[in-house]
């Protein structure tokens, strides 16, 4: 069971720097040994609650506030040093990479599970607005041309081809797999398409939320739908990427036909019963989560369809 991580060792904050010791200890065993590894690294920081070094908290208690310059998000000193805290322990890893001498044959994906509240997306935290879904991407690895940018949609699920396709050239995923390779893109300077047995992103939460939510991503369209409201908000994300601008009444056949495979791929991934539980209103949004200040990016804000 995932938990926040809380340390009582004030030199192992969020327990981040016990996971580094033991990836770099089973590095070196699988290196020793002769083997292939795979090594997948789920920090806890930078989860409330916050919690990092004291000598770099020092470093940031000078401040009241501490902001980042490009993005102009406001945070704490003890936010700014766990961060620090988890970016050492990433070079840490990187750096016991350099020192086995593997770095010639690794891939390094260093990725969020889901978003957070920013000052140009909508939503955050446990929402399908693209501020819950998006989130940081870096791949770094022979044959990856370095500071190269991709705008070419991926998500999470995708990593299992991709991982497969460098180890493996050509052996079969297995069936039901979602998931598509970009490892054309990443050896292409970020260039080309992913292929997918399904060609849409569709994500979905019902807990914790006001909404009962669904949404699909088809090519640039994205349509968001709340179960309880009967409620569809189409956006265009190649010019709307904050979605501000509904288009579901200016465009009805795409966002009546997005809404057509949202629901069929909802029937089929979750079965009968959730699905006419969804249907009928029976699965209704977590009332506690009602806010009257309405911010965006909270998992407490109403929503209402944008006007222009």
């Amino acid at each position: 069971m995932n938990t926040d991580g809380d340390s009582n060792d004030p030199s192992d904050p969020k327990q981040s720097f016990g996971i580094t010791r033991r990836a770099k200890d089973y590095m070196d065993q699988q290196v020793r040994e002769g083997h292939p590894f795979y090594l997948q690294l789920s920090y806890y920081a930078p989860h409330s609650k916050p919690q990092a070094l004291a000598s770099t908290l020092q470093k940031y208690e000078g401040d009241s506030r501490v902001v980042d310059p490009k993005g102009g998000r406001i945070g704490s000193p003890i936010m700014a040093a766990m961060t620090e805290d988890l970016d050492t322990c990433i070079g840490e890893v990187v750096s016991k990479a350099k020192e086995l001498e593997i770095t010639d044959r690794t891939y390094f994906i260093y990725m969020s599970d889901n978003g957070g509240s920013t000052q140009v997306l909508k939503g955050g935290k446990g929402l399908v607005d693209e501020g819950g879904l998006r989130v940081p991407l870096i791949v770094k690895g022979p044959g990856i041309l370095a500071g190269t940018h991709c705008s070419t949609p991926v998500v999470n699920y995708d990593i299992l081809a991709k991982v497969l396709d460098f180890a493996a050239p050509g052996f079969p995923l297995p069936e039901g797999v979602e998931g598509g390779s970009w490892k054309s893109v990443l050896l292409h300077a970020g260039t080309g398409a992913v292929d997918r047995p399904i060609d849409r992103f569709v994500f979905h939460h019902d807990v914790e939320v006001e909404h009962p939510q669904t949404a699909i991503r088809k090519g640039d369209f994205k349509l968001l739908y709340y179960w309880d409201t009967k409620q569809s908000f189409l956006y265009d994300l190649s010019t709307d990427l904050s979605e501000r601008h509904d288009l579901a009444a200016e465009r009805p056949n795409i966002a009546n036909s997005l809404l057509v495979e949202l629901k069929s791929h909802v029937r089929n991934g979750l079965g009968e019963q959730k699905f006419a539980a969804l249907e009928s209103g029976q699965i209704r949004g977590n009332e506690r989560s009602n806010n009257s200040s309405g911010n965006p990016g909270q998992k407490k804000s109403k929503r209402k369809p944008s006007q222009t």
